[in-house]
């Protein structure tokens, strides 16, 4: 394996590397510490022999692996369970949480991108949150847990995700047995807490804080739109015009063009990597049902816009070109466009 050492990165070549990382990946995937990682990289770009082959080699093996085989790996290695049980220092406890809670949210996108349920069981798993803190404020030589931040911290926009995530899951095993008026409660006991914990703090001129932020009012507002789907499908279906009907559309066309801003604003160009894998099936689904029923309006130019935008950005990613949800999603909007007497993009 001698050959790896002529693929070894100078020291200015690995830091402007670290640099990328630290801009583009670390804001979005806190997994690894990374003043810890600034050390390893020196080291490895001044000493060829300081990595070994297994370390080098692994990333490459690692890329290969499925979902499921990655979830297989985690429980071997026990991350679902918190380190506390296995009296693992601090440091260590906090970075296994920063992994499996990353593998945590990767099941969460794999099983929206494909439509797919989790194999996660949610009650075989006790690994706690992250703490809310920078980098700088823990190290493998720290023996005393440091208090939490509150407010906003490199950890906070990955803890708000993983946080807002697991109350989704948790409302959506009880709400399909829940009266509508009880899971509104429910949703609206979520906002308080996540206003109070999170958004609270938030200074939306700086642009990580903005992306969480408008990440969770959109996960808020689908939860919102979710929850109402059962009364639309029922036999005392809500009429078209009515006020909640309406603002349920309203507020599915405003979920598809967050999502569209996440992905194309200037300010969040350089993660936008991140949310081309995030595809909001619900909202677009349910503002096509909607066209294939309702007449002209004075919205509809804004509202095509956004459909043609959407679709448009997935096909021109091949996103699922022959998955079953892409085809639903281009017969509903057929529909929709001869009911409108709209001719289909090319």
């Amino acid at each position: 394996m001698r050959w790896f050492r002529d693929y070894h990165l100078s020291a200015a070549q690995s830091q402007s590397l670290l640099n990328v990382y630290k801009e583009r990946v670390a804001p979005m995937v806190m997994i690894f510490h990374k003043p810890s990682i600034r050390k390893l990289i020196y080291k490895a770009s001044t000493n060829a022999e300081y990595i070994d082959r297994t370390s080098e080699t692994s990333p490459h093996y690692l890329g290969e692996e499925h979902s499921t085989v990655l979830q297989r790996l985690a429980r071997g290695l026990r991350l679902h369970r918190d380190g506390t049980r296995f009296g693992l220092t601090l440091f260590d406890t906090d970075m296994r949480r920063r992994l499996w809670w990353y593998i945590y949210l990767l099941d969460v996108q794999i099983c929206e991108y494909h439509a797919i349920s989790s194999e996660i069981e949610e009650d075989s798993v006790d690994t706690q949150l992250p703490l809310n803190i920078d980098d700088a404020e823990i190290s493998p030589e720290f023996r005393e847990i440091p208090n939490e931040r509150t407010g906003f911290t490199e950890m906070t926009f990955c803890l708000a995700r993983c946080e807002m995530i697991t109350l989704n899951r948790r409302l959506a095993r009880t709400s399909s047995s829940l009266p509508l008026e009880q899971t509104l409660q429910e949703l609206s006991k979520i906002h308080t807490h996540i206003q109070g914990r999170y958004l609270q703090y938030y200074d939306v001129s700086i642009s990580i804080q903005w992306v969480t932020a408008t990440i969770l009012r959109l996960v808020i507002a689908r939860l919102w739109l979710v929850a109402h789907f059962p009364q639309l499908t029922s036999d005392d279906s809500l009429p078209l015009d009515s006020p909640t009907r309406n603002q349920l559309f309203r507020t599915a066309v405003e979920v598809t063009e967050f999502a569209c801003l996440l992905e194309t604003d200037e300010r969040t160009a350089k993660w936008s990597w991140l949310f081309k894998g995030y595809v909001q099936w619900h909202a677009i689904a349910f503002v096509l049902s909607e066209l294939c029923n309702r007449g002209e309006s004075p919205e509809d130019l804004r509202v095509w816009a956004v459909v043609e935008g959407a679709c448009n950005r997935w096909k021109e990613r091949d996103f699922q070109e022959k998955g079953i949800v892409l085809k639903a999603i281009t017969r509903l909007m057929e529909r929709a466009a001869r009911r409108h007497g709209r001719s289909m993009p090319v």
